[in-house]
């Protein structure tokens, strides 16, 4: 789907962000500009009229105040992430690490690199990309934890896999280190 220039899928990515939430226009200039131009209200909207035209229709409804993009659920894969995450993070707590690790391994398979990559100098990634990042990063630090717990003595060999994939993410990261030294500690 052919979806425009850089400020319409920007616009997009807000609206999917908050997918069967309204979003106001106001919200939509915070994301899409570091000071909004005079003419972002038109410029908003003619963005929203293209994305309509390339998008199924009735998909993007304009719903006072704002707009919302209408989805499914399970239709996102950051919402079936955040469900998949959720899951496993309750079974981590439940002391189930083995289906704690089978649902945070299922919830990063859907992750396609660094979010909102493209929008890096936009404010909405100051505000959303970095917040999805750190999402993914922690969700990453608990397979590391529910792995150690689920494989013992084996732990060290099936985490520093784990770790051999993701290792330009975990640099940094405390909690992914201090599992690591607990995993090497034990005998």
């Amino acid at each position: 789907i052919p979806l425009g220039p850089e400020k319409q899928r920007a616009l997009l990515a807000v609206l999917l962000l908050n997918a069967n939430r309204i979003v106001s226009p106001q919200h939509i200039a915070e994301e899409l500009w570091d000071i909004a131009p005079d003419t972002a209200p038109k410029a908003i909207q003619t963005h929203v009229s293209r994305l309509r035209k390339v998008l199924p229709e009735g998909v993007l409804r304009t719903r006072p105040p704002g707009y919302v993009l209408e989805l499914v659920p399970g239709q996102l894969d950051l919402h079936r992430f955040e469900e998949l995450r959720d899951e496993g993070r309750v079974a981590l707590a439940g002391n189930d690490p083995e289906r704690a690790a089978a649902r945070l391994a299922e919830a990063l398979s859907l992750w396609r690199g660094p979010a909102l990559a493209e929008f890096a100098s936009e404010p909405l990634w100051r505000s959303e990309g970095a917040r999805l990042e750190e999402l993914h990063l922690a969700t990453l630090e608990e397979q590391i934890e529910a792995l150690s717990r689920k494989e013992g003595k084996d732990a060290a060999a099936v985490v520093l896999d784990v770790l051999s994939k993701s290792l330009a993410e975990v640099q940094g990261r405390t909690r992914a280190a201090q599992v690591l030294e607990e995993i090497f500690a034990r005998p």
